[in-house]
């Protein structure tokens, strides 16, 4: 919130003049994401072929205007030091893998919404579904900004890891390939593919 001070004077018709002071207070609507860090969001390992998973995020509004908000993936940019660090651990045989930073890996359920203006006290919190789907086996982390009209700004950087290691497999998706074959299809057409990449 912002306030704003400014003089109106009026001439009247006796030729008379008189200031008043004029004060505003312009509220900007911002938005909160409940734990948002990236380690929060790190989806950890997961088996490719296990499909889609899941997490949820907390939006809330703390402020007294509506936040119309819209999500909009921010590429990362290297610095020049980065880029010869970088450089310099290739040359020397030591380049570490970095994630991947690709937008296609994360799936929001919406990427546009309205927050209503808070009510009382405490802000409604509103979920807001995130999936990580991984087009191919690595490391990938995104960084998204949450922009909110004629307001701030929220950020959030979602990050995981795919394998085809039978050891990121949970109990319940072994038990997924006695019971859907066209998922232990999949399972086995990635383990193929893995190995004609070798």
């Amino acid at each position: 919130r912002s306030k704003v001070e400014a003089d109106l004077t009026v001439t009247f018709t006796n030729g008379t003049r008189q200031t008043f002071q004029l004060r505003a207070s312009i509220t900007q609507p911002f938005i909160e994401l409940d734990e948002a860090s990236s380690t929060a969001y790190d989806f950890g390992k997961v088996h490719q072929a296990q499909g889609e998973h899941a997490r949820e995020i907390g939006l809330t509004n703390p402020s007294n205007a509506a936040a119309r908000w819209s999500i909009k993936h921010q590429p990362v940019k290297l610095t020049a030091q980065e880029i010869a660090r970088r450089r310099a651990q290739m040359l020397a045989g030591k380049a570490a893998e970095e994630p991947e930073d690709d937008a296609a890996a994360f799936e929001f359920a919406s990427m546009t919404g309205t927050l209503p203006p808070m009510h009382g006290e405490i802000p409604a919190r509103v979920p807001l579904s995130v999936r990580f789907t991984p087009p191919k086996p690595g490391k990938f982390r995104a960084t998204y900004l949450f922009r909110v009209a004629k307001g701030f700004p929220a950020k959030v950087t979602l990050s995981g890891e795919a394998t085809l290691l039978e050891e990121n497999m949970d109990v319940w998706a072994l038990n997924q390939f006695f019971l859907h074959p066209a998922l232990s299809a999949r399972f086995y057409n990635l383990e193929m593919r893995s190995l004609g990449d070798a």
